[in-house]
């Protein structure tokens, strides 16, 4: 079985355009940060963290989904299954599940004597090979 996988954003140009002036927003605060800092590694490392943790969520924002599709090698497997028990017997079926054109409806919902048929009977034209 062939397997494909893929990551798509379900975005909207709003959602992009919200997301692009986040990011940049956020990029300038934490250089504002960090240049106020004295520029100091310590604060430039927890400036980064703010700065990712800000993309993330913008990331998430955009609603990320991972696409995977199944494509079998072979054809599929087409199983018949069949019931032979005595319930099959019974008379329950329509004959003609449609009423005719131009009758009542009240009176053609009423069935007419002998108009039902066994499940056997019913399904005999699906069962029969071409």
């Amino acid at each position: 079985m062939n397997a494909a996988r893929w990551l798509t954003f379900l975005w909207t140009p709003w959602s992009a355009l919200v997301s692009v002036m986040v990011i940049a927003i956020a990029a300038m605060l934490c250089f504002l940060a960090w240049r106020r800092s004295g520029y100091r590694p310590s604060m430039g490392v927890l400036e980064v963290l703010r700065f990712v943790l800000v993309v993330a969520a913008v990331v998430l924002f955009n609603q990320p989904e991972v696409v995977q599709e199944f494509r079998p090698s072979g054809k599929p497997t087409v199983v018949v299954l069949s019931d032979d028990s005595p319930s099959m017997q019974t008379r329950d079926v329509r004959s003609s599940p449609t009423p005719a054109a131009g009758k009542d409806t009240a009176t053609a919902a009423a069935p007419a004597a002998g108009a039902y048929e066994s499940r056997t009977a019913a399904i005999g034209p699906l069962t029969k090979p071409e």
